[in-house]
């Protein structure tokens, strides 16, 4: 983690300077939240940067101190740094206008923005929100705190509602990859990514294997009256029945199974 010994305050709290480099500033809050490009496809980057220059200018929110605090461009930035360029010729930047009221707000905004600059499938900006849900469920409650003029907030926070918004998918959509997101599978997300299976496909995939067993509990059978009836009178057994043989356990229900007990008559 990049550090420069510095800080800078943002709505009330100090984050640490990661990078200072021609006026503009990293916090690693920030820098840290999106996915970091893999190694091959950022030297792939820094070489073009190298020959071609920085196409896409820096993205920053001017402080009030003056500084730029960059909120896209974070990798660009690494390479400029890397290779040295300065000024604002080699290294194009851009002020953002817009307001924000918290750093949840600024997080929110950088992933709404990676969303209208990549040409994402709906399953990868999915999982990309499911990556930050964290960050969207504070920042919706923070709305709901200021909808209640700073109040307690009692009102609970529909995640999938939220991640649908920002996804720009129905909430049936959300609830169906959020099933799939939370089992962890990552080869079957990864599929989803590649657009091998479709996100309801997925969702039904894993519902049938979270389905429980049918299968039938194995019931007790007592050879001895005596230990049936202490079982019973321990309240370790709900009932203890005799039956002629053991064809007849087939017609009690599963819950009666695990419940009683039960000795085999032999005639």
């Amino acid at each position: 983690m990049n550090s420069t010994g510095k800080t800078v305050t943002l709505f009330g709290t100090e984050y640490q300077v990661a990078d200072e480099h021609d006026g503009l500033i990293t916090i690693q809050e920030l820098k840290s939240f999106l996915p970091e490009m893999e190694d091959e496809l950022y030297e792939q980057l820094k070489d073009d940067i190298s020959l071609h220059g920085i196409h896409d200018p820096i993205l920053y929110k001017e402080l009030l101190d003056g500084g730029m605090l960059v909120i896209e461009g974070h990798t660009r930035l690494r390479a400029a740094i890397e290779l040295g360029l300065t000024g604002e010729e080699e290294i194009p930047r851009d002020p953002v206008q817009e307001e924000y009221s918290s750093i949840n707000d600024i997080k929110l905004w950088m992933l709404r923005h990676q969303f209208q600059r990549r040409n994402l499938s709906q399953a990868q900006k999915l999982r990309l929100a499911m990556a930050n849900k964290e960050t969207i469920e504070a920042r919706a409650t923070e709305n709901l705190s200021k909808a209640g003029k700073g109040t307690k907030v009692e009102q609970k926070v529909h995640t999938a509602d939220e991640i649908a918004k920002l996804a720009g998918v129905s909430r049936e959509t959300a609830k169906r990859y959020m099933r799939v997101f939370e089992t962890g599978d990552s080869d079957l997300l990864d599929e989803l990514d590649r657009g091998m299976k479709t996100i309801h496909k997925a969702s039904q995939q894993v519902k049938k294997e979270e389905k429980p067993s049918s299968t039938k509990p194995s019931p007790v059978i007592f050879d001895d009256k005596d230990k049936g009836m202490e079982m019973l009178k321990n309240g370790e057994i709900k009932a203890l029945v005799i039956v002629n043989n053991k064809e007849m356990l087939k017609s009690f229900l599963p819950a009666q199974l695990s419940k009683f007990g039960f000795i085999i008559h032999n005639d």
